[in-house]
């Protein structure tokens, strides 16, 4: 039988071997030669953990396999190397080296039979394809590197974040936590790879009671303390973003004293409120302009503040020319009672005037005085001021 020549592979030695000489290299006395030859060289080598522990593939079964994809044109393989290769003899080496090549050849020619080394070669040659992904990657990474904002950061490593392991990816980039993937492989899976990150809508939690804030609005907002401009419109934006347009308000009272006139109204009836500072964030967001001046708008709270500063300013004139300290005590007690009045007008007294009030000081039908009546002689805050401490003289009218 003639000999089969295998093809040079790689630029390696060539190896010739025939069909018959591989059925004698099987010969039962030269297998228990290599049996020998190979249970001697375990025995002298320093067998490796990675090379004893997890060998799962024996002599036998090697060649057995080479034997069957050759059928039957390789020769078998004599030892196994147990030792570390760096340490092996050159001539060792060598063997090894041809073994190796041989397998590999018998394997290709079993995958494209006649062209091993087309086969070989093609494996050999960088992928085009792979080294444009590789040097988009670096890109990506010098990028993601260079970057400042979160948002593209999160980004850019969507992009590679599925493709590569949390460790491979942490080497590619220092610095890059656990977190940080975890939050782009989520992008990658929820909105694609490299998608823009979706704006993030504010949440507000809604922690307060809805009937305490509705009982505060119902209050604020009573024609009481504002007043409705027939010129200009306001607007308000809404939590969901749109814009709702409403005509111009005016408040006629500072926040302050709304809160306080509020509280006292709470107190009076036995309502728990909620806190200042809440009160005071609601009347904040509440869009209404303040003015001190009412002209235009309510010429008679506009009118009777000008009535107060003239009285004001009459009894502080008096004062001017008076000599008598207990004339001036009844000056300054005036003043007082002048200045409470008022204040009562612009606050408490809005909060308590109602036309189904019993109550004669607070109800609008005996707002004013009758000389003729014995009930309404007197002025409607006589009693207001009694409560709070102040002197109070019967006006006739």
């Amino acid at each position: 039988m003639n000999a089969h020549k295998e093809q040079p592979f790689g630029g390696f030695e060539q190896v010739s071997t025939s069909a018959s000489s591989a059925k004698e290299e099987f010969d039962p006395e030269q297998s228990k030669t290599v049996n020998f030859l190979d249970s001697q060289s375990q025995s002298l080598s320093q067998i490796s953990s990675w090379s004893q522990e997890n060998m799962e593939t024996s002599l036998s079964d090697l060649n057995k396999g080479i034997d069957i994809i050759s059928r039957g044109h390789s020769s078998p393989v004599k030892f196994q190397v147990r030792s570390d290769i760096s340490s092996l003899k050159p001539s060792t080496k060598r063997t090894v080296k041809r073994k190796v090549v041989s397998a590999i050849d018998t394997v290709l020619n079993g995958i494209a039979p006649g062209q091993s080394q087309a086969l070989f070669k093609m494996i050999q040659d960088k992928d085009p394809e792979s080294a444009n992904s590789s040097e988009l990657q670096e890109i990506i990474v010098k990028i993601h590197q260079e970057s400042t904002d979160r948002n593209t950061k999160q980004q850019l490593l969507s992009l590679i974040a599925l493709s590569h392991t949390k460790k491979d990816l942490q080497q590619l980039i220092p610095g890059l936590t656990v977190y940080a993937i975890n939050e782009a492989r989520k992008h990658a899976k929820t909105n694609g790879h490299g998608a823009i990150i979706p704006k993030q809508l504010p949440v507000f939690r809604h922690r307060m009671d809805k009937d305490k804030l509705d009982h505060a609005l119902d209050f604020f907002f009573s024609p009481s303390f504002h007043q409705v401009s027939s010129f200009g419109v306001k607007e308000m934006k809404l939590d969901n973003g749109n814009t709702v347009t409403i005509p111009e308000v005016v408040r006629t009272a500072c926040h302050a004293t709304l809160i306080n006139v509020y509280t006292k109204f709470c107190t009076e009836t036995e309502f728990l409120p909620l806190s200042r500072s809440t009160l005071f964030k609601i009347l904040n967001a509440c869009p209404s302009s303040r003015r001190t001046n009412l002209k235009g708008l309510d010429n008679c709270a506009a009118d009777g503040g000008a009535s107060y500063e003239t009285l004001l300013t009459t009894v502080k004139e008096m004062g001017n020319y008076v000599v008598d300290e207990e004339v001036q005590v009844e000056l300054r007690d005036c003043k007082d009672s002048l200045n409470a009045s008022k204040i009562y007008l612009k606050t408490d007294f809005k909060a308590h005037l109602r036309k189904c009030d019993k109550c004669p000081d607070h109800c609008i039908n005996y707002s004013l005085s009758d000389p003729t009546d014995q009930h309404l002689q007197h002025c409607v805050i006589a009693r207001i001021w009694q409560h709070r401490g102040l002197e109070s003289h019967a006006i006739d009218a």
